[in-house]
């Protein structure tokens, strides 16, 4: 009877260990794909209020500051055109009606109607309704 104690006792005991790492793997694991998405949730949000930004100051026919947030601890870039934005604390660009679209620069050459946003590794882009001049 000792014997089958025993064994009855280590099986439960590797059983208890095979369940704990089953749940550690799981919530570590998708934990991490979860503040992925989060963080490009967070990323597309910005990209879509400045698109709104754009629209509104193109259809008032007024200019409009539009205030990049800081998220978390996040670093991002923005790219329109070959214009970079660098994110680090609160930033500001400034849409201006212009012809067919919105002005960011005081003499654009160019247009585009794509906007890049990347995050280390993670890069969102996304072909907005109106021209951007650059």
């Amino acid at each position: 009877m000792r014997g089958q104690i025993a064994i009855d006792a280590v099986l439960a005991f590797l059983l208890l260990i095979l369940v704990s790492l089953y749940l550690s793997y799981t919530i570590f694991f998708n934990t991490s794909q979860e503040l992925v998405g989060l963080k490009s949730d967070r990323l597309s949000d910005v990209l879509d209020n400045l698109e709104d930004s754009a629209l509104l100051a193109y259809s008032n026919n007024e200019v409009i500051y539009f205030k990049m947030p800081k998220i978390g601890t996040i670093n991002y870039n923005i790219l329109i055109g070959n214009r970079e934005y660098n994110v680090i604390n609160n930033s500001i660009i400034k849409l201006t009606p212009y012809k067919d679209g919105i002005k960011i620069d005081d003499n654009p050459t160019n247009y585009t109607d794509t906007i890049v946003i990347t995050y280390n590794t993670l890069t969102l882009s996304k072909k907005v309704n109106i021209k951007f001049y650059y």
